[in-house]
C-alpha cells in the first residue's frame, strides 16, 4: 500500500513533522525527522508505539534517558581514508561528546531497565561504548579538551 502525498496533505502530517523536529537533538535527527513518512506495516507501527510508551513511562517514572545535543560527524568521517591527515581539535571534542553521550545511554540501561525498556534498549543495543578510545583522546586533548595536542 503506497502512501499519497494528498493524504500526507490531508491530514497535515507535514505539519506533525515539524512539531516534532523542535524536539530533535542533532541536525542529523532533523533531518531524518523530516524524511519520515506514515507507516503502512503494523508490526513497525506497533514497534514505534511501543517505544512511543516506554519513553513516555522512563519520563513520568522521573528516569528519562540521558540524551544531549551532538553535532555530526560527516566531515570527520569524509577525511578519515586520507594519509596523513590530522583532526582538529574540535574534531576530536565532537568525537568525545559522542562518545561520552553512548556510554551514558548504556549505563541508563541496567539489566532491569533492559527489561522494562526493551523496545527502547533495542534501538542502542548495537552502539558500542568505547572507553578506551575516551582515554585515548584524553592523553591527546586533554580531559578538559582545552589544552593544545599533546605529542608523546
Amino acid at each position: 500500500m503506497e502512501v499519497y502525498g494528498d493524504f500526507i496533505h490531508k491530514v497535515e502530517f507535514d505539519k506533525i513533522l515539524h512539531l516534532l523536529e523542535n524536539y530533535c537533538l542533532g541536525e542529523p535527527g532533523k533531518v531524518r525527522c523530516m524524511e519520515m513518512m506514515p507507516g503502512t506495516d503494523y508490526e513497525e507501527i506497533q514497534t514505534s508505539l511501543n517505544q512511543v510508551a516506554e519513553f513516555k513511562e522512563a519520563i513520568v517514572q522521573n528516569n528519562a534517558l540521558p540524551l544531549v545535543g551532538y553535532d555530526p560527524l560527516n566531515e570527520e568521517i569524509s577525511h578519515v581514508h586520507i594519509e596523513g591527515y590530522v583532526l582538529s581539535l574540535e574534531s576530536f571534542l565532537i568525537i568525545k561528546r559522542l562518545l561520552q553521550n553512548i556510554t551514558a545511554v548504556h549505563k541508563y540501561f541496567s539489566p532491569p531497565r533492559r527489561v522494562e525498556f526493551k523496545e527502547l534498549y533495542v534501538i542502542i543495543s548495537s552502539l558500542e561504548e568505547k572507553p578506551e578510545l575516551i582515554k585515548s583522546i584524553d592523553r591527546v586533548i586533554g580531559p578538559d579538551g582545552e589544552g593544545s595536542f599533546r605529542c608523546f
